[in-house]
């Protein structure tokens, strides 16, 4: 793990929380490209757009108000505001995130080729169009970077501050366990978090389907947040974005 500089300071907490917030609203944006209606409201250009600003928002404010007391990181971008070398902070984050994603991906495929015979033809229609629903630039920016702050940065951190707060007061460095129960947790949310989607594409949803969609985007979401975990945010964004690269590669 590479060891950083406290940033519990208004003014660290506030330049964490805009660089952030502004990643993740390049996400948000790419969100007018998908073909697919966004809580309905697509019909307003701009409108359907309030709902995952305001989310953004608040998981930023609580990543960057939480995560330094539990010891969650951005090596990358805390090495490039303090003009430290970046090189072997991106080198160890993306050779770490290179291999955890392959690794992730082989099985997916695996999982795939298991339960492609059980799979609804309506179901293996969409998946074969899902480029032209989601475009490259919003798997990228949404799915790779914006996700990551809600998920992780957001959610995986208040889920490891609860815990660390109520069972050791907030002293000392939390727990592995409080780690892990985040990171399961946050995971299956994620995997639930793709259901919408499937239940607007898909007519008829069996159980076997929703456990898959589910299961292979916790898979997805275990990796991120042990990446998170262990070298930083940063590491689990290059993470989903690899994911994404390799879908549309094999795709």
């Amino acid at each position: 793990m590479v060891a950083i500089p406290n940033d519990r300071g208004l003014l660290g907490q506030a330049r964490t929380f805009w660089t952030l917030w502004l990643l993740g609203m390049a996400g948000v944006f790419s969100l007018l490209l998908v073909a697919l209606p966004v809580e309905g409201l697509s019909a307003v250009p701009g409108l359907s757009l309030i709902q995952p600003i305001v989310l953004l928002t608040v998981m930023t404010w609580l990543g960057a108000r939480l995560a330094s007391q539990v010891g969650l990181r951005l090596p990358l971008i805390t090495a490039l505001y303090e003009r430290r070398r970046v090189g072997p902070v991106l080198r160890s984050q993306l050779l770490t995130a290179s291999v955890a994603t392959l690794a992730v991906f082989i099985a997916m495929l695996l999982i795939q080729a298991w339960a492609e015979p059980q799979l609804p033809a309506a179901y293996l229609a969409v998946n074969e169009n899902a480029e032209t629903l989601l475009p490259p630039v919003t798997r990228f920016l949404y799915g790779g970077i914006t996700e990551e702050i809600l998920m992780r940065w957001g959610l995986m951190t208040l889920l490891v501050w609860l815990p660390w707060k109520l069972f050791q007061k907030g002293s000392g460095a939390p727990q592995p366990i409080f780690f892990w129960g985040a990171i399961l947790v946050t995971a299956l949310l994620f995997g639930v978090g793709h259901l919408p989607l499937l239940f607007s594409l898909v007519p008829q949803v069996s159980g076997f389907l929703v456990a898959y969609i589910v299961g292979l985007n916790a898979l997805v979401g275990i990796a991120a947040g042990w990446l998170y975990w262990q070298h930083g945010l940063e590491a689990a964004m290059m993470a989903h974005i690899l994911f994404h690269v390799l879908g549309l590669v094999i795709q």
